[in-house]
């Protein structure tokens, strides 16, 4: 065990005294032959040993650089996914903006020369009855608003929707005219007609509303427009309710009545106008 022991401190001299020899030699630039020879004997056997470290550390330096490229690239992948959806979501609230705008041009240039004069306010519709005898929808407008009950309310094609009933501080309830409790004046919009009549509305989820007590003889047809007539203060005349669908005799022949299609579905609502003075 001593010799082996002797020996291997031997060799780890010898193999010291000769690198120390290399380095005089090239501190010095001596020119032996024998410590060129053991120079080049020594890096070709070393060589492979340091190629072999320089290509591990090339294959890490390699890896640790794609990691890094990866995850800067699924970074910047993630930031532009989130920059898109922030893109889309900014573009799908333009559209809504320009479609809620084009509406509101529409309500505030309504074609109707019996409306020019009249003081609206704008107002969004926030919900509606559940019931489906009653028909009701709240609105974001109320007295602070200058909101008072009987007021008129119509939508943004200037047709007739319903009057408020009740009043709170920022809403307002509205019954429509489909409403079984609901009524106003009406009258034919023909130049050949002056037949009248009352709309009231009607219970269920018919579509239609009723228009009762026409004169026997009264020149109404289906077709025929109906507005309101003015004859009482409660609403401004020529506001279009519907048009006539069916007439038929009444009361013993002695009237007639006709089912009014108003066209106006409760999802369709958004945005409502109310008519403050008239």
């Amino acid at each position: 065990m001593d010799f082996f022991n002797d020996f291997r401190i031997k060799i780890i001299i010898i193999f010291l005294l000769v690198l120390i020899s290399i380095l005089a030699v090239n501190i010095f630039e001596l020119d032996f032959y024998i410590f060129t020879w053991l120079e080049n004997g020594i890096y070709n056997i070393m060589s492979p040993f340091f190629n072999l470290l320089d290509s591990t550390g090339n294959y890490l330096s390699g890896i640790y650089q794609s990691f890094f490229q990866s995850r800067e690239l699924l970074e910047e992948n993630q930031r532009l996914r989130q920059e898109l959806s922030e893109q889309v979501i900014i573009n799908i609230s333009l559209n809504e903006v320009a479609r809620e705008n084009q509406r509101m041009r529409e309500m505030y240039n309504l074609d109707s020369a019996h409306i020019d004069d009249l003081d609206l306010l704008g107002s969004r519709v926030t919900g509606q009855a559940p019931s489906s005898w009653e028909q009701r929808i709240m609105i974001n407008k109320g007295s602070n608003q200058g909101v008072e009950e009987r007021f008129p309310v119509i939508s943004f094609n200037g047709h007739l929707v319903g009057k408020i009933i009740n009043t709170g501080v920022n809403s307002s309830q509205i019954m429509m005219v489909n409403d079984p409790d609901f009524s106003v004046g009406a009258r034919v919009l023909r130049e050949t007609s002056r037949a009248t009549g009352v709309v009231r509305g009607q219970p269920g989820e018919t579509g239609q509303l009723i228009m009762e007590r026409i004169d026997w003889d009264a020149d109404i047809e289906e077709g025929d427009l109906i507005i309101t007539s003015g004859i009482s203060d409660q609403y401004p005349r020529g506001l279009p309710i519907g048009k006539v669908v069916e007439v038929f005799s009444d009361n013993f022949g002695l009237s007639k009545s006709a089912y009014i299609d108003y066209n106006l579905g409760n999802q369709d609502l958004e945005e409502l106008l109310i008519i403050l003075e008239y």
